[in-house]
């Protein structure tokens, strides 16, 4: 029973290259992580695990402290020496400060008594192609490179790398080489499941729920209460392919602003909001075709000023006049 369980669970081919293998009908690489950032957020591989067509393999080993301590007092007495000898004064500054990052990390593992763990992450990347596999590759290495982390396809090892990731092998002895060590915290953060929701204070619009289930709290203007990296003004823009709902997301705001009293004014090209602006009592006005409010040409532009009033620099133009009267 158990032999012909396997017979079905087996692939139907199974052939290694250097850097790819083919597997039933598809062709693989694994690509294994050897660098992280210096400084890693909540849900950091959550964007990672959304792409399509490749699967992340995250294993976590324990290491003893003593060991790690070890190691690590090791890699600072090298950046030291390497300071030391060093001639260059921007390689210089980079080796002290690997050397304080360092020490900071030992310190830190050793107040909190944090566990440590030999993180190892691959990427399994399949496509219908050799050719659809590379250009997959090129694209999956672009976005790492833009996350801060660093991967290679390991040669002549595809095979043990596969091993290692799949549960029904013993250790492999690549385990040994590509691990990085990382406390358990750092690693929890990592986890593409284990982060908070967009929960934004203050006057925020409820546009939605995540994947898991969380609410999503969106307040365009957190940075008049809160200080955030990446949100020091309350400009933006909305991207996405038809239908995914952008016009939706922006009649969202749009209503919580009304809600919350903003003044707004929203040229609308596409005519989409005049029942919106109705139905709160707002006034929607056709520049478009002529009549009373007359029409805007942005082609036209007309000096309203004399000679006189030139030479002082007080000169407008009518399609000036015209959006300031409207504003």
């Amino acid at each position: 029973m158990s032999m012909n369980l396997k017979s079905e669970l087996a692939p139907k081919g199974l052939q290694f290259n250097p850097s790819d293998f083919f597997i039933s009908d598809k062709y693989a690489t694994i690509l294994s992580i050897i660098s992280y950032p210096k400084v890693i957020g909540p849900g950091y591989l959550s964007s990672l695990t959304s792409m399509p067509g490749i699967k992340v393999v995250a294993k976590h080993i324990p290491v003893p402290f003593s060991t790690m301590s070890k190691m690590l007092n090791r890699q600072i007495a090298d950046l030291r020496q390497k300071y030391v000898e060093e001639k260059d004064q921007t390689l210089q500054e980079r080796y002290r400060q690997d050397a304080e990052s360092l020490e900071y990390f030992v310190s830190m593992l050793a107040a909190t008594q944090s566990r440590i763990f030999d993180f190892q992450l691959h990427i399994m990347i399949t496509a219908d192609s050799r050719e659809s596999l590379e250009l997959k590759k090129t694209n999956v290495k672009n976005y790492l490179d833009a996350m801060q982390l660093k991967a290679v396809s390991l040669r002549f090892e595809q095979e043990k790398v596969l091993k290692s990731v799949l549960p029904i092998f013993p250790s492999q002895d690549i385990e040994e080489r590509i691990g990085t060590p990382i406390p358990s915290n750092t690693i929890a953060a990592m986890y593409p499941f284990i982060f908070d929701s967009i929960k934004d204070p203050g006057l925020s619009t409820l546009l939605g729920v995540d994947f898991s289930g969380g609410v999503i709290l969106f307040n365009q203007f957190l940075y008049q209460i809160k200080k955030e990296n990446n949100r020091n003004n309350a400009n933006m823009i909305m991207l996405g392919t038809s239908g995914s709902g952008k016009s939706t997301a922006a009649k969202l705001l749009l209503r919580g602003h009304i809600r919350n009293g903003c003044q707004i004014v929203i040229i609308d090209p596409e005519n989409e909001l005049a029942e919106m602006a109705h139905s709160f009592d707002g006034d929607v006005i056709d520049l478009g075709k002529g009549g009373d409010f007359g029409m805007i040409n942005p082609l036209e532009v007309i000096l309203d000023a004399d000679t006189e009033e030139l030479k002082q620099g007080v000169g407008y133009a009518i399609l000036t006049r015209t959006l300031q009267s409207l504003l």
